[in-house]
């Protein structure tokens, strides 16, 4: 029950950071994201990491570097919000249930369920799974992405892994 909850505030906030991300850019200054803006953006990495970690060009132009902040936000809108609703680590014990993980982000159909349970005795699940789908009389295979529960699988230094709310039935890798 937490967890549908929790998927609400998830996605009350990324709709809002979708939305308020060209003004919230406005604010930032050098790296320097106030705090009233922080939980828009995410907790572990930099509001410039599109350009710096590669994902597209280094802007050139005060007006790039503002449309590459726009869009990492896009990419990862309210991402600290999903750490805020994160799940608590310390003592965890997962069980995995059914597991492809080392599939995932291949292009290759997987599903992966875990379970688990903390030192505080909190339960929480991870279910993920892509599946493969083209439209008739189209050549481009799209790949059904879908991922809910906590991620389980990470290690953040707090202790704490983020909510997952993930459903993209168009993601591409064949």
């Amino acid at each position: 029950m937490r967890y549908f909850l929790y998927a609400i505030l998830s996605v009350i906030a990324d709709i809002l950071a979708f939305s308020l991300a060209p003004i919230a850019v406005i604010f930032i200054t050098g790296t320097h994201t106030p705090w009233i803006w922080r939980w828009i953006t995410t907790h572990d990495a930099p509001i410039d990491s599109g350009h710096l970690d590669h994902y597209w060009s280094t802007p050139t132009t005060k007006l790039g570097l503002y449309w590459s902040r726009v869009k990492w936000i896009w990419r990862n809108p309210a991402y600290q919000v999903g750490h805020w609703l994160g799940y608590d680590q310390r003592g965890v014990k997962i069980t995995k249930h059914s597991d492809n993980a080392g599939l995932w982000d291949t292009g290759i159909p997987n599903e992966a369920y875990w379970t688990a349970v903390n030192a505080k005795g909190q339960k929480a699940f991870l279910f993920e799974k892509q599946s493969n789908w083209k439209l008739p009389f189209v050549k481009q295979v799209f790949t059904l992405e879908q991922q809910f529960g906590w991620k389980l699988y990470r290690n953040d230094p707090d202790q704490r892994c983020m909510l997952a709310i993930r459903f993209n039935p168009f993601k591409r890798y064949l």
